[in-house]
């Protein structure tokens, strides 16, 4: 009777409104939409654990799925802080992800008009955590390299081991300082790579 009497009272006070969590705030997001990140918030703290007690409880939400539902869910996340403020309110600071390449495919379309199409973008160190909109021209330096999963999606991959994606980074640079611009690479074979350089068009006056 004692252990009945104290899980009906745990039970209640778990679903006393001034210790639940009715607010979430969702601050440092650019591209990510932070109305979808509280929507998948608020769905981690609906319902009850073992259908009494209240999830949204400020001393028991659950904090650790959460976290791990919020990374899969969006992979620009790149660092994630989840603290609570007073009883009612959670407080979500995200920093996100930046492209610094884009991944394209494993082969360099043969359509010209392709290229650009159909991207990915890849972090600094390797990393492919959202999709790209077209962007014609050199805005970024494209791989077409093949992933280490071909039937997965390219989200979440790591495009190279970070040593071979930072030597070609590094090698890419290497070239700049000769006053060549490389604008792609692709994968000969596991060992070889080829660098496409942007062609300069000559004019004569």
């Amino acid at each position: 009777m004692c252990v009945v009497a104290l899980v009906v009272g745990f039970s209640f006070l778990s679903h006393v409104q001034k210790i639940r969590i009715h607010t979430v705030n969702v601050s440092g997001t650019h591209i990510i939409d932070s109305d979808d990140v509280q929507k998948a918030v608020q769905a981690d703290l609906s319902g009850n654990y073992l259908r009494t007690f209240a999830r949204s409880n400020t001393f028991i939400y659950p904090k650790r799925k959460i976290r791990a539902d919020l990374l899969k869910q969006f992979p620009r996340i790149q660092t994630l802080d989840i603290s609570s403020k007073g009883f009612q309110t959670l407080n979500i600071t995200i920093t996100e992800r930046t492209g610094s390449y884009l991944w394209c495919g494993s082969t360099i379309p043969t359509d010209q008009t392709q290229v650009g199409d159909n991207c990915y973008f890849v972090n600094s160190d390797g990393y492919i955590f959202d999709n790209a909109p077209y962007f014609s021209g050199n805005v970024y330096f494209k791989f077409y390299v093949p992933l280490p999963s071909s039937t997965a999606s390219p989200l979440t991959q790591q495009m190279l081991p970070t040593i071979t994606f930072q030597k070609i980074i590094n090698f890419t640079d290497g070239l700049q300082t000769l006053g060549l611009n490389a604008v792609s690479v692709t994968m000969e074979d596991p060992t070889q790579y080829a660098f496409q350089l942007e062609q300069k068009n000559n004019t004569t006056n």
